[in-house]
């Protein structure tokens, strides 16, 4: 009895607790076939919480972590939020700011975007390098050339659970109606027109 229960102590103390969230970009025809990145973190059984930006090629059979941090660690970049570019090997990350790598993932670098984590991003799927930007403060923005140079826009808000579409101000959204009955949108100007491109009455069970 006394060596199950330390085999069950041991057993417990080198299992690993891990948290994963995976982004998948297999309809961009800029992409490499099979390939997508994830943010991925663990728990040590000392509890230490370490967090780590994964490249995947091959459907998932081939994995790199070139980028790995503690979540304790101040003054460095922490992956929390991934935006792959259709461009191979770019992608953003937004953290207090917006941060690009265009190798994949080994080395990253601040963009200029502003300053503020409540700060939304979307980019195009046929669109190389277009990175918009809302800004709870300062409205929308824009950048053409991977967040190097941004310009304000004079559009209204757009929503955060709008959806980009392949080209520059191509977005959809998903909504019901005050009698719940779904729609959804489809805008090809940032959400000033929209044309509604499919329409369902839901039966509501009460």
């Amino acid at each position: 009895m006394k060596k199950i229960a330390t085999l069950i102590i041991i057993t417990c103390g080198i299992i690993l607790s891990v948290q994963s969230q995976t982004w998948v970009n297999i309809n961009n025809n800029n992409q490499t076939s099979g390939e997508f990145y994830s943010n991925t973190g663990w728990l040590t059984p000392l509890y230490e919480s370490t967090r780590c930006f994964a490249h995947f090629t091959e459907h998932g059979k081939n994995v790199e972590l070139p980028y790995t941090h503690n979540t304790d660690s101040t003054n460095v970049m922490q992956i929390r939020n991934i935006i792959p570019d259709c461009t191979p090997g770019v992608v953003y990350n937004h953290d207090d700011k917006l941060y690009r790598t265009m190798d994949y993932g080994r080395t990253w670098a601040p963009t200029n975007s502003t300053t503020n984590s409540m700060n939304e991003y979307w980019v195009f799927k046929n669109e190389p390098g277009t990175v918009l930007e809302r800004n709870p403060d300062e409205g929308m923005r824009i950048s053409y050339d991977y967040g190097e140079t941004f310009e304000i826009m004079n559009i209204p808000f757009i929503n955060v659970y709008n959806v980009a579409g392949w080209h520059i101000g191509e977005f959809f959204k998903q909504a019901y109606t005050d009698d719940w009955e779904l729609y959804l949108t489809h805008s090809l100007d940032f959400n000033q027109t929209a044309d509604t491109v499919f329409y369902r009455s839901l039966t509501i069970l009460r």
